[in-house]
């Protein structure tokens, strides 16, 4: 009996293990839970850094010669610096929902895509918007941002989750 407990141990651990490994996988966004252009491109090609005040403060496209995949997706920069910046740090400077419209994830647990010119950076998080030349979902997002956050984030683990 003592010579089976160790083994019963080590068996639920392996199992503990197995579990916690599977979560963590499954909560962690891929590029079937992002918004992504064509050969997984994220961000619309456009370059993460250069949202924040560290890459200008100005959303600009980046170059396809300065691309550096992380998790699965391509991500393309401005500027070496920017692309270095970035791998100290990814996932500060990823938006959230997976570059999706964070009013849609929100307000109808839906993916739509955005219009990289539109965004928001709050409490360090960048959100990106849907836009048109009739609709800009960021007008929407600010009536109600700290309810469409809360939703938003529920709505976009439950993704991450499945």
């Amino acid at each position: 009996m003592s010579r089976k407990i160790p083994t019963i141990l080590f068996a639920l651990g392996l199992i503990t293990t197995g579990l916690l490994a599977h979560t963590a996988t499954a909560m962690t966004p891929s590029a079937r839970t992002m918004n992504l252009l064509g050969p997984n491109v994220g961000v619309e090609g456009y370059d993460p850094v250069s949202y924040w005040s560290e890459g200008g403060s100005k959303p600009m496209q980046g170059t396809i010669k300065l691309t550096y995949n992380h998790a699965g997706v391509n991500y393309r920069f401005v500027n070496e610096k920017n692309l270095e910046t970035f791998k100290m740090s990814p996932e500060r400077f990823l938006p959230q929902y997976g570059g999706y419209c964070a009013w849609a994830i929100g307000a109808i647990n839906q993916r739509v895509d955005v219009n990289p010119n539109h965004y928001v950076i709050r409490d360090g998080k960048l959100y990106l918007f849907f836009s048109d030349a009739n609709i800009v979902t960021h007008d929407f997002w600010k009536k109600d941002t700290v309810a469409l956050i809360e939703k938003g984030d529920a709505a976009y683990g439950k993704l991450l989750a499945e």
